[in-house]
């Protein structure tokens, strides 16, 4: 490495043409030249960040390319599913080689007592609706999601609902619905009557609705 310097030395003392602090320059260039090289790599995404099979096996850059998984939801009513959306997705870090990260499912499950939905008016008997959170990620704590469930009534004779207090009855979050007759001689309106359950989940909310039929005690109105 250093044998042109040698000769160029030898070639000094020989000619005494060029004085020495010229040769200590000359030397230390070239020192300062070789340090300044940078290491090339083959696989390097320094040097081509374009490339992502280099950035994967650049030390520092393979955990920071990763995947995505999807975040699905399901709405289901007395078992039957209703909706299923995409809630988003999570950016999971995965190393060069490992299986992409499953989706994360979200379940909305909603029940009514007996999967009964119809509510006589002025009765005083109510009707129970139930709901609760689940997901594939046992990381999810599902059961604090769950007791955040809320209820609200909706749609064409939703002044003839009332809602109790949401209380968790065996894992579950459960609403006591019971109908009254906002004012003497009241008529139904034709439509729907809904009660609407919202669970949050991640970033997002699963809506689910209860279609109520509501009847009097002299006849029995089915609300669509």
């Amino acid at each position: 490495m250093f044998g042109w310097i040698q000769r160029f030395a030898w070639w000094v003392r020989r000619s005494r043409m060029v004085p020495w602090a010229t040769l200590v320059q000359l030397a230390l260039l070239h020192v300062l030249m070789i340090l300044s090289a940078p290491l090339l790599s083959a696989d390097d995404c320094t040097r081509d960040w374009r490339r992502a099979e280099d950035c994967l096996r650049t030390p520092g850059f393979a955990q920071g390319l990763g995947t995505t998984a999807a975040v699905i939801g399901t709405v289901l009513v007395n078992g039957a599913a209703i909706t299923t959306l995409i809630l988003g997705s999570r950016q999971v870090e995965t190393q060069p080689g490992e299986e992409p990260p499953p989706q994360v499912n979200y379940s909305l499950d909603v029940m009514t007592q007996g999967q009964q939905t119809t509510i006589m008016a002025d009765s005083g008997q109510p009707l129970w609706i139930y709901a609760s959170v689940s997901c594939t990620d046992p990381n999810v704590n599902t059961q604090a999601l769950t007791a955040s469930i809320t209820f609200a009534a909706g749609g064409a004779n939703a002044n003839w609902l009332s809602l109790g207090q949401p209380a968790g009855s065996g894992g579950y979050q459960a609403v006591a619905v019971t109908a009254q007759s906002p004012a003497q001689n009241a008529v139904l309106d034709p439509g729907a009557t809904e009660i609407y359950v919202y669970a949050p989940t991640e970033g997002q909310t699963l809506t689910a609705s209860v279609t109520i039929d509501i009847g009097s005690s002299n006849y029995e109105i089915e609300v669509f």
